[in-house]
């Protein structure tokens, strides 16, 4: 569809939809970026679609935050038109497919939601700003803070697909393959039988990305509710010449992050004294 065409359509559907003054107008109207500009193929208009849907997440009035759950946003028309603020990355993408459907035009099977399977765990690319402007991340190293590293862990994640691209409204990652391209560590866990009580522990089985992580080879991500219940079985004090995990590290570090998301600590095996892994069992 040639430009001058599409802004008819758009905003025709714009008014028909009642969508004035809504989230969704100011996605497709973006100054500079006007959707209508991007209309020669729908594989370009899905892309700056999602562009334009993370665009107004981090810098659009209302803001935007990330939530546990849908919000009340489950097909993405109540983000778009602005009755919800808060919803998950799968609420944050499926508003950009409501978009591409019902504003845009482009048919459900070419704007598609794909998702991670279910207990598929991970952290993100280092480097990643997610949607939410209030959310800086929830994984830290021992050495660069939660704003510094710009880290997510996730437990399942969803995106948009068009054709053989996917797409991450949520985290402005376009244009990869295949899941993993959104992973910097895949992460297996070893304390299912625990979890709830004493909190979460991992292993990094994969890593995905270069960053460097302080310390050796082999590196774990352990929830902030695992070192607050172990943290006896660590340090008060660092040793002399070098970087150790303490009491008073974990005493400083927030519980949460972002809208009430657990923080997690990414550390290598060596910072983690033996009874501490004994008693979340890693190895």
């Amino acid at each position: 569809m040639d430009a001058h065409a599409a802004e008819v359509a758009f905003l025709a559907k714009l008014r028909e939809l009642k969508l004035a003054q809504s989230p969704a107008e100011k996605i497709v109207k973006r100054p500079g970026n006007q959707l209508w500009l991007h209309a020669a193929t729908n594989a370009q208009l899905a892309e700056q679609l999602c562009r334009n849907v993370y665009w107004f997440g981090i810098n659009g009035n209302p803001a935007w935050d990330w939530g546990a759950g849908s919000g009340g946003n489950p097909t993405g028309e109540a983000l778009a038109r602005g009755n919800t603020t808060s919803t998950n990355c799968g609420g944050f993408n499926a508003c950009a497919r409501w978009i591409g459907h019902n504003v845009l035009g482009i048919p459900p099977g070419e704007l598609a939601g794909e998702f991670t399977n279910a207990n598929d765990t991970f952290i993100t690319l280092a480097g990643t700003q997610g949607i939410d402007r209030a959310w800086q991340g929830n994984v830290r190293t021992l050495t660069q803070d939660f704003a510094q590293l710009g880290a997510y862990f996730f437990k399942g994640h969803s995106y948009c697909r068009c054709g053989a691209n996917r797409l991450d409204a949520s985290t402005n990652v376009m244009n990869f393959a295949q899941k993993t391209d959104l992973y910097w560590c895949e992460l297996a866990i070893t304390n299912t039988l625990v979890t709830v009580q004493n909190g979460r522990a991992f292993m990094v089985t994969q890593r995905y990305q270069p960053t460097a992580i302080p310390g050796p080879l082999p590196y774990c991500c352990v929830s902030y509710t695992s070192l607050r219940t172990f943290r006896h079985f660590l340090p008060i004090v660092a040793a002399a010449g070098g970087q150790a995990l303490t009491q008073g590290f974990v005493n400083a570090m927030p519980a949460t992050t972002g809208n009430n998301w657990e923080t997690m600590l990414l550390v290598s095996r060596d910072h983690l004294t033996t009874q501490f892994r004994q008693a979340l069992n890693l190895p």
